[in-house]
């Protein structure tokens, strides 16, 4: 199972990478994989609304908290993930530093790879060291990146190894990475243990 944290108001609105949950969720149940969705939508017919187009997209809200509140508290992701026993691949779009330290908590309980997009180009402190970091291109309009983090999560979340995910995952969308645009702890498989940042190019 997948499970993406990340703004899901206004019909999955792109987080702060740029990136957005239904751009990554439908991705990689496309690909076969099961997504769970984690984040809060507000009570009433708005909440019902989001939640309706999230069920649409095939992405599961089990992990969804209804409140008036506008984003997660550290304590609510932390539990939240505790009901994903299932948990292989964790994506963060845009997570707030603050909720990071729960988010890496809850996927070492569950065993599972933590993938971060984000607009930043520094990396994002106490990730662990097998993370994957992915810095999202600006003005990304056709969802790319998105396509891409979720057909790679799928992957990985059936179990293939980063290198093998990654060139299947180049190969399917026809893409390049010049250079490579993974960062962090896990670099491109093509490339030396040196952190990287690049942009994704359009599909050919």
């Amino acid at each position: 199972m997948i499970a993406i944290i990340g703004g899901i108001d206004s019909g999955a609105r792109a987080s702060a990478s740029g990136t957005t949950v239904a751009q990554v969720g439908r991705a990689a149940v496309d690909a076969g994989a099961a997504v769970e969705v984690v984040g809060v939508v507000a009570v009433g017919t708005q909440g019902d609304r989001l939640l309706g187009e999230l069920a649409r997209e095939r992405l599961g809200h089990a992990a969804v908290l209804r409140s008036a509140a506008d984003s997660l508290e550290a304590a609510d992701l932390a539990l939240a993930l505790r009901y994903l026993p299932d948990l292989r691949v964790l994506v963060l779009l845009g997570v707030a530093a603050a909720l990071l330290p729960a988010a890496v908590e809850g996927a070492a309980f569950a065993g599972a790879r933590v993938v971060v997009v984000t607009g930043d180009e520094a990396v994002p402190a106490g990730l662990p060291d097998d993370a994957i970091v992915l810095q999202a291109p600006v003005g990304d309009g056709a969802g790319s990146t998105g396509g891409f983090v979720g057909h790679l999560a799928a992957r990985l979340d059936a179990g293939a190894a980063l290198a093998d995910a990654w060139a299947e995952t180049v190969a399917l969308l026809a893409v390049e990475s010049s250079g490579g645009w993974l960062a962090g702890a896990s670099p491109p498989p093509s490339e030396s243990e040196e952190r990287l940042t690049s942009e994704v190019a359009e599909p050919r």
